[in-house]
């Protein structure tokens, strides 16, 4: 009964925001995409913000091919978020972090520190994605924003099929869309185990084997 609360809840604010989601969506560069996305549902997170936030936007995400995404990319990175720097609600609700570079897989290795924009913020969520927190670890597969900005600052590339969640004794999850390009590095049992605490399909593999891909493209 709860759960049915909860998503008739959740159905009234995706109705209620339509317009907000049309504004949010932008188109990507010509190219084969793939359209995903998060219907309204219980993330292993959601019950936790649901009561932060004032809205909750779903949309579908214009994805990229692996290898188009990394041709595409200003940086593909390995960070940690240091802090929330500024939430915007206008155009659209976004999050700005400060992200200390750990590791420059593509882009300017001279980085030592960047600034991150997050759809979502603690008025709206965005696709039921939790946040970031402060001392997580990510690759990010970003884009330079546009302004004069002091310090580099970068969107991610098809939100959360662009996040790439550091774990414990270097593998990493990547968190949304399973790419075909990246089924040969898979490890099925690790992933297996965590798919339970996702919504979305997810890929496990080890950080060397993420990299190693990521040359292997940009030296052909």
């Amino acid at each position: 009964m709860r759960n049915k609360r909860v998503q008739s809840i959740l159905v009234l604010l995706f109705i209620t925001t339509l317009s907000v989601v049309a504004a949010c969506q932008t188109s990507p560069p010509p190219s084969t995409v793939t359209s995903i996305g998060s219907p309204p549902g219980s993330h292993p997170n959601f019950s936790q913000t649901l009561g932060e936030t004032k809205c909750a936007i779903y949309a579908d995400m214009m994805v990229l091919p692996f290898e188009e995404a990394i041709q595409e990319a200003d940086l593909v990175v390995k960070l940690s978020i240091e802090q929330a720097l500024e939430e915007f609600d206008s155009p659209t609700h976004k999050t700005l972090y400060e992200a200390s570079v750990l590791n420059v897989v593509k882009g300017d290795k001279e980085l030592t520190t960047i600034h991150v924009l997050q759809a979502g913020n603690s008025k709206c969520s965005f696709n039921d994605n939790p946040l970031f927190m402060p001392g997580e670890q990510y690759y990010l597969i970003l884009n330079k924003a546009s302004g004069n900005n002091p310090v580099e600052r970068f969107y991610i590339q098809g939100e959360e099929t662009g996040m790439y969640k550091v774990l414990e004794d270097g593998y990493i999850v990547k968190l949304a869309h399973r790419d075909s390009y990246l089924s040969d590095i898979i490890d099925t049992t690790l992933t297996s185990e965590l798919q339970a605490n996702y919504d979305e399909p997810i890929m496990v593999f080890t950080e060397q084997q993420f990299m190693d891909k990521v040359i292997q493209l940009l030296d052909e």
